[in-house]
C-alpha cells in the first residue's frame, strides 16, 4: 500500500512538470532532462539522505550520476532543475528524497556520444559475462555538474499517513 502511494505521487510529479514543460516556448530546442552529475559535499549529503552512505564515512573521490527535470527557465538566463527518487530500505518507512537547483544555463554542457557504445543493465553485469548491447544511433546527452549546496535544496520526505487501499 505505501508503495503504491508512492508511486502515485511519483507519478503525480511527472505529469505535473510535463504540465509545466508543455507549456515552454516549442521554439526551446533545449533539452528537458539533463544528466545530474553529483560531487563533493553535494554528492556526499544526496548519499546520506538515499541511504547508500553510512554516517561520516564517505568514499574519496564521490561521484553519483542520475537524471533531473528543467522544470523552469527564468528570465535571468538561470534554469531550476528537480530531481526526485523513492528510497526503499528493509525496515525503515519508505521516503522520498528531492533536490531542487537553480543553475546558470552555461553550466548546462552538451556531451556527444557515438554509436556503438557498449551497455550493461547494471553497473556489475559485465562481472557476470552479460553480453553487452551497443547502441545503435549517435545521440547528445544534457549534463550539469553540482558539487557544492549553493543554489540547492536537498529534502528527505517520509510518509505520514496513507487513507484508502
Amino acid at each position: 500500500m505505501l508503495t503504491r502511494t508512492l508511486l502515485v505521487l511519483s507519478v503525480s510529479l511527472a505529469l505535473t512538470h510535463g504540465v509545466v514543460l508543455g507549456q515552454q516556448n516549442k521554439t526551446d530546442d533545449a533539452a528537458r532532462f539533463v544528466v545530474l552529475e553529483m560531487t563533493g559535499r553535494l554528492a556526499a549529503e544526496y548519499g546520506k539522505l538515499a541511504g547508500s552512505i553510512d554516517g561520516d564515512r564517505i568514499p574519496n573521490g564521490l561521484h553519483i550520476s542520475t537524471t533531473a527535470i528543467v522544470a523552469q527557465r527564468l528570465d535571468d538566463g538561470r534554469i531550476r532543475i528537480e530531481h526526485t527518487m523513492p528510497v526503499m530500505q528493509d525496515g525503515a518507512p519508505i521516503r522520498l528524497v528531492t533536490l531542487t537547483a537553480t543553475v546558470d544555463a552555461t553550466a548546462v554542457k552538451t556531451i556527444a556520444v557515438p554509436g556503438g557504445i557498449a551497455t550493461y543493465t547494471s553497473p556489475g553485469a559485465h562481472k557476470s559475462g552479460e553480453k553487452p548491447t551497443l547502441t545503435k544511433d549517435a545521440t547528445k546527452q544534457v549534463a550539469v555538474e553540482l558539487a557544492d549546496l549553493k543554489g540547492v535544496k536537498l529534502r528527505s520526505w517520509t510518509l505520514a499517513n496513507e487513507v484508502g487501499e
